[in-house]
Order: structure tokens, then sequence, then C-alpha cells
């Protein structure tokens, strides 16, 4: 789902300013090890195609949303881990198709 507005329509996906909800969907945690070989706890969140092309665009709105994103993540986590912001990775070449979408 694309960025919602303050009134929660649609916002225009190549608008970023009247963005005010970036819809996120963020997986249940999987348990892997790293490559130091400590268990980590993993999460996915994805995002509206939209709002990774305008996270391209500038290291200013890539910083925007990557808080905001960051911030969403600490919400639904709730305080259950300790997490450090260095520690999140961006996945750039991993591509998901739409579960919702049977086309």
């Amino acid at each position: 789902m694309p960025p919602l507005n303050a009134k929660k329509d649609l916002a225009d996906p190549l608008d970023d300013k009247t963005w005010h909800i970036i819809p996120l969907c963020i997986t249940v945690p999987i348990k892997r090890r790293n490559l130091a070989n400590i268990e980590c706890w993993h999460f996915d969140a994805h995002v509206n195609t939209c709002v990774t092309e305008k996270m391209r665009q500038s290291q200013d709105r890539f910083r925007a949303i990557w808080n905001y994103i960051i911030m969403r993540f600490q919400h639904h986590v709730q305080n259950q881990f300790l997490f450090h912001k260095r520690s999140i990775k961006l996945a750039k070449k991993k591509k998901y198709k739409n579960p919702l979408n049977s086309s």
C-alpha cells in the first residue's frame, strides 16, 4: 500500500511532503546466526516501491524515511529487544511479490 496523507487517504506517491503514514509490514522474527556466528533475531520490514524509490533520490530523504521506519519498528517490538541503529541493514537487492496481488 502506498503512503497515506493526514486524512488517511492515499497520498501522492511522488510528493513525500504529503505523506503522513508510510504503511509498513513487519514479519515475525526468525532466529539466525550472523557472520560472527552469534544467534540473532531477524525481522523483515516491507514498504511500497514508491517509498524505496523516494529513498534513492537523496541522502536527506533516505535518512528521514529510514528514521521513520526505525521508529515504527521500535514501536512494533515494544521494548522487547535492544537493537542498535547501525545493526539494521537494508536489503537493497531483495525483491518481494505482493501476497495480496493475484497477478
